[in-house]
């Protein structure tokens, strides 16, 4: 096998076990410290910042844990 498919493919695999590694940890950390929900309704009001009609029908629509509705919470 010629030397430089050897090096393509050990940079590729270097690289994906160094990507799964990183979003294990990640996940971890995440999962450690309860911040997905909030990174995730971060995420929304970015989303939904550039289109202020829609806030109103997500608000209604989305329930917490305690079976209370984003509506019913202040902002």
């Amino acid at each position: 096998m010629p030397s430089i498919l050897d090096v393509a493919i050990g940079t590729i695999f270097v690289f994906l076990l160094f990507s799964i590694v990183v979003t294990a940890l990640n996940e971890l950390v995440l999962t450690a410290f309860d911040k997905r929900a909030d990174f995730l309704r971060l995420g929304l009001g970015e989303l939904l910042r550039a289109c202020p009609a829609n806030v109103a029908r997500v608000r209604k629509s989305v329930k917490w844990e305690d079976g209370t509705r984003l509506s019913d919470r202040p902002e």
